[in-house]
């Protein structure tokens, strides 16, 4: 495809939680001023051979509203952003349950994994990692709290493994040719090309991010890169995200949200 084009703001980030380009959302609003409860849980893997390495974490919120990402819904986008080396802290005000588990696999490879209520965050998160491969689905299940968020449950297919081309970094005016192993309508990309602008900073400080479908091509605009290619070598980098989604309504005033996100960072050549 060809380079969508680069605005001068951020592209919309969920900073709640989830951590994924806005691009497209669900809006989830009450005229009247009363809260819904949301409940939001994330898988986040990293790719290696043929497994995936994943850990999970989730929150429970009430909320006026939210905007909830859907990755089938996805639209080409990019946009100039800062780099945020704050650590995202996640922090409820529900609970839903004691615990909540993930079961993951299939047959003799299913593992369930507790997800532990932590009061001092007010969040979930898995006491341990799990590893997942191609075609593996996630079901979260949450047993509920009658003060709280609602008994529900929901599913996701887990994000397959991210397989970046070596990317060749481009010559002035020409663009930056970015291709992968193709997902599919389910799923969409993040593409953060991250570099020192001005050159003197201390850490790659500047990036393009895009929100992009899952179509395995993308090629960047040259007038996007002129930073990048003046970037010393060491603060450039090129990392893809493939995520997917799902999402459930247990009660007409409560959302249950997953996501699954796999990371790769692509050679540059």
């Amino acid at each position: 495809m060809t380079g969508v084009q680069i605005r001068a703001t951020p592209v919309r980030l969920l900073a709640t939680v989830l951590l994924v380009p806005l691009a497209s959302c669900l809006d989830v609003v009450d005229n009247n001023n009363n809260l819904y409860q949301y409940g939001a849980v994330s898988v986040r893997g990293l790719g290696g051979g043929a497994q995936v390495n994943s850990t999970s974490s989730g929150v429970f919120f009430s909320a006026l509203s939210a905007s909830i990402p859907d990755s089938r819904l996805v639209q080409n986008s990019c946009a100039l952003s800062a780099v945020d080396t704050t650590a995202p802290v996640s922090k409820g005000d529900l609970r839903a349950g004691s615990a909540v588990t993930l079961l993951s696999g299939a047959g003799s490879s299913k593992t369930t994994t507790t997800l532990s209520f932590s009061s001092t965050s007010m969040s979930y998160v898995g006491a341990s990692g799990f590893t997942y491969k191609a075609g593996d689905s996630a079901t979260v299940s949450v047993p509920g709290d009658a003060a709280g968020f609602p008994a529900s449950s929901v599913t996701v297919r887990l994000a397959e493994l991210i397989i970046p081309s070596d990317i060749t970094i481009p010559l002035a005016n020409d663009p930056m040719v970015v291709r992968w192993n193709v997902g599919d309508s389910t799923s969409a990309i993040i593409l953060s090309i991250k570099y020192a602008n001005p050159i003197n900073s201390s850490y790659a400080n500047e990036q393009v991010l895009c929100s992009l479908r899952d179509d395995g091509a993308e090629d960047i605009a040259a007038t996007a890169l002129g930073p990048f290619l003046l970037s010393p070598l060491a603060k450039r980098s090129v990392k893809l995200t493939r995520w997917r989604t799902s999402a459930v309504q247990p009660g007409t005033r409560s959302l249950l949200h997953i996501v699954s996100t796999v990371d790769s960072t692509a050679k540059l050549k």
